[in-house]
């Protein structure tokens, strides 16, 4: 081949490289706005159409990832994620979209698990979006642990979340294992916390007004002011515990977490009529819930 030649040749791989770049771009915006739309089908139907042409990189797996979760499938999703991490171990938003559906499914040292992980290897490249997420999982631990017992075993969450916590990387050691993340911590030294005289502790009002105003799917308010509502419960706040719950209720009023739980708390209160009218709002009631309310 002559020199013109491999020219040539040279410069059309450029150009059908900057063209397949630019079939991308436009086909991830054309999935965003399905998204955001709710025209999930729609979405999957593009993502499947350049993954049948070979045209993808691990942006469009991520984003069936993401899409699979903004539909509920979060079986499917978790499919996606590992996809999305075979072709690109590094990639932070398909850790950070694993440990939000652990949130969801209850798996919640698992969600902490990960989140330490990325914090770990990738703290410091975190977009704007993905802090913002990072934020959201650890409300839940900010308000649910004692820090610095936590700090012991997640140094990196804890200083994430404004913990002061001296750190050393040879008393750190991260191993993964084949689908979790397992951190252990030699030791960990706490900082002293200064202390102004003020409590920065939130009323749950405040925290059912911030989930609430939270951008995330209606399920995943509800799953957060159940959890919220369930530390408060273990410190004997029924009160507040109740707040919670009617806010999750209010979103979903048949969701089964959300009514079992305020049944427990009409029983607790010893109005078993309330915990009658909160039973028949669930689809199928078992003789063993029905025995709690007769005999309480």
């Amino acid at each position: 081949m002559g020199k013109s030649s491999r020219k040539l040749s040279k410069s059309n791989q450029k150009k059908q490289g900057i063209q397949k770049d630019m079939v991308l771009v436009g086909a991830q915006h054309k999935i965003q706005e399905f998204q955001a739309d709710g025209q999930y089908d729609e979405a999957l139907e593009k993502i499947i159409e350049l993954l049948e042409s070979e045209n993808y990189n691990s942006d469009i797996l991520f984003a069936a990832a993401d899409t699979y979760f903004m539909a509920g499938d979060y079986d499917r999703s978790v499919v996606w994620v590992n996809k999305t991490l075979d072709f690109e171990p590094s990639n932070i938003s398909a850790r950070i979209l694993l440990a939000r559906i652990c949130m969801l499914q209850e798996r919640i040292n698992d969600a902490l698990n990960i989140i330490e992980f990325v914090l770990r290897t990738a703290g410091d490249k975190l977009q704007t979006v993905e802090k913002e997420q990072v934020e959201e999982i650890l409300d839940y631990f900010r308000y649910t642990q004692d820090l610095e017992e936590l700090a012991k075993s997640h140094p990196y969450a804890v200083d994430f979340m404004g913990g002061a916590v001296v750190k050393k990387k040879s008393e750190i050691e991260a191993a993964q294992t084949d689908n979790e993340v397992e951190v252990a911590v030699d030791e960990s030294l706490l900082a002293e916390k200064k202390t102004n005289g003020t409590s920065d502790e939130k009323t749950p009002e405040t925290i059912k007004s911030e989930i609430l105003g939270k951008e995330v799917s209606l399920q995943e308010k509800v799953t957060l002011l159940n959890s919220f509502a369930g530390a408060y419960y273990y410190e004997h706040n029924n009160e507040a515990a109740k707040i919670l719950l009617l806010a999750a209720k209010d979103l979903d009023g048949y969701n089964e977490k959300t009514i079992k739980n305020l049944i427990v708390l009409a029983l607790d209160e010893k109005d078993k009529r309330l915990a009658v009218e909160y039973a028949a709002l669930l689809g199928e009631l078992d003789f063993s819930w029905l025995k709690k309310i007769r005999d309480n």
